[in-house]
C-alpha cells in the first residue's frame, strides 16, 4: 500500500494547502 497512500497524500494537499 504504497501508491494508494501516496495518491491520498497529494489529494489533500491540493484539496486545501495549509503553507
Amino acid at each position: 500500500m504504497t501508491m494508494i497512500t501516496d495518491s491520498l497524500a497529494v489529494v489533500a494537499r491540493t484539496d486545501r494547502p495549509s503553507q
